[in-house]
């Protein structure tokens, strides 16, 4: 089963609203659709005592914060990100594409 932070949300319209200039009515149906199709969204008590190892994340790897509270999330849950980002792909320990998936 997929998981994901429910930031990725927040991430989403932030990306339909301002980069990809969506009107409010498509960037609620791109929303609602991600709540349906099959993704887990999960709350998070990642907090201040996980700052250290987010901010090496970031250090280790040059990747943004958002990325290393991914990785955070799939090393607490012992599964790998999905992602097609190749920065997150060096970090092959933690990530995997979708054609890697053995379902």
């Amino acid at each position: 089963m997929l998981q994901s932070f429910y930031f990725l949300l927040i991430e989403v319209i932030n990306i339909c609203l301002n980069k990809k200039h969506f009107s409010f009515q498509r960037t609620l149906t791109v929303v609602k659709q991600l709540l349906v199709i099959g993704i887990m969204f999960i709350e998070t008590d990642l907090g201040v005592e996980n700052l250290g190892s987010l901010i090496e994340l970031v250090n280790k790897h040059n990747i943004s914060s958002y990325d290393a509270l991914y990785l955070l999330l799939a090393k607490e849950k012992k599964c790998k990100l999905l992602t097609f980002d190749d920065q997150l792909l060096k970090i092959k320990d933690l990530t995997t594409l979708l054609s890697d998936l053995k379902i």
